[in-house]
C-alpha cells in the first residue's frame, strides 16, 4: 500500500520495490513489531503489464528508467552514439514489469560456479530451496516434481492456458528428432542443440559441412551450431554463418 503518513523511525528502509526489493520487504514485515518502509521511485504497473507481448512497448516508457549503455566497439552498432538501450523497471515490480514473464532460474553450474568463488551458502543445492518456497507452481505435472517445485508461494507460475499450432508442433518435431522435451527448471537445464562436430563428438548434431547426422538433405545454418557460444551478440555471426553455407550447398550442387 502507498504511506500517507510516514513514521520519524523505521527498524528497516528497503530501496526500490523490484524483484528482489519487495520479497525483502514483505518477508521483513512478516515480523509484526518491526517497522518496514519499502520505497519507490515509480508508481504502480500499467494494465498493460499483464499482457506479456507488451513488454517491448513498456520498454523506453515512463515505467522505464531509460538507462543506456557506455559506448561499444564492437557491440550496440545500430543503435545511435553505439549505445545499447538498457530496459530497467521504475515502477513496483521493477524490471519485472518490463520482461516477458518468463520464469528462468539458470543453470546448476551456475549457481556452484559463485560457491566456488568463496561465497558459501550460494550453491545451487543452497539456494534450490528458496526457488521451491517462492513458488506457486500451477502445473500440476511440474508442481508433483516436489524435488524441485513448490506450491504456495508468493510468486505463480503457469503455462499459459493458449499456445498456437505451431508451439505443439515445434516441440513435437524436436522430440521427433530425438531431443528431449525437458523441465528446464529441474534436473535437466539443456534440452537440445545443433551443435556442429566432427562424427567422434556423441553430442554434435551437424557435420562441418553443416549437415544433419543420419538425416539425408537437412542442413542447419543458425547459432544453434555454435561448439561454444561466442562472447557477444550473435547477429552478425549468424549472417556469417548463413554466408558459409550458402557457399557449401552452391559449390556442392555445382559438382553435381
Amino acid at each position: 500500500m502507498v504511506v500517507q503518513v510516514f513514521l520519524n523511525e523505521y527498524d528497516f528502509i528497503v530501496i526500490g520495490a523490484g524483484s528482489a526489493g519487495a520479497v525483502v520487504a514483505s518477508r521483513l514485515s512478516e515480523i509484526s513489531d518491526w517497522k518496514v518502509l519499502l520505497l519507490e521511485a515509480g508508481g504502480e504497473e500499467p494494465m498493460a503489464a499483464d499482457v506479456p507481448g507488451t513488454a517491448a512497448v513498456l520498454q523506453r516508457s515512463k515505467v522505464d528508467w531509460n538507462f543506456r549503455t557506455e559506448p561499444q566497439s564492437d557491440a550496440c552498432l545500430a543503435f545511435r552514439d553505439k549505445r545499447c538501450n538498457w530496459p530497467r523497471g521504475k515502477v513496483i515490480g521493477g524490471s519485472s514489469v518490463l520482461n516477458y514473464m518468463m520464469y528462468v532460474r539458470g543453470n546448476k553450474r551456475d549457481y556452484d560456479e559463485w560457491a566456488a568463488l568463496g561465497n558459501d551458502g550460494w550453491s545451487y543445492d543452497d539456494v534450490l530451496p528458496y526457488f521451491i518456497k517462492s513458488e506457486d507452481n500451477r502445473n500440476p505435472y511440474l508442481a508433483a516434481n516436489k524435488q524441485y517445485h513448490g506450491t504456495g508461494g508468493y510468486l505463480t507460475v503457469q503455462e499459459p492456458p493458449f499456445k498456437t499450432p505451431l508451439v505443439t508442433a515445434f516441440v513435437e518435431g524436436g522430440v521427433e528428432m530425438g531431443f528431449d522435451n525437458v523441465d528446464f527448471n529441474a534436473a535437466q537445464q539443456i534440452a537440445g542443440t545443433c551443435k556442429m562436430g566432427p562424427s567422434t563428438d556423441g553430442a554434435a548434431v551437424v557435420d562441418p559441412q553443416l549437415k544433419v547426422y543420419g538425416i539425408k538433405g537437412l542442413r542447419v545454418a543458425d547459432c544453434s551450431i555454435m561448439p561454444n557460444v561466442i562472447s557477444g551478440n550473435t547477429n552478425v555471426p549468424a549472417i556469417m554463418i548463413g554466408e558459409k553455407v550458402s557457399d557449401m550447398i552452391k559449390e556442392s550442387w555445382m559438382r553435381i
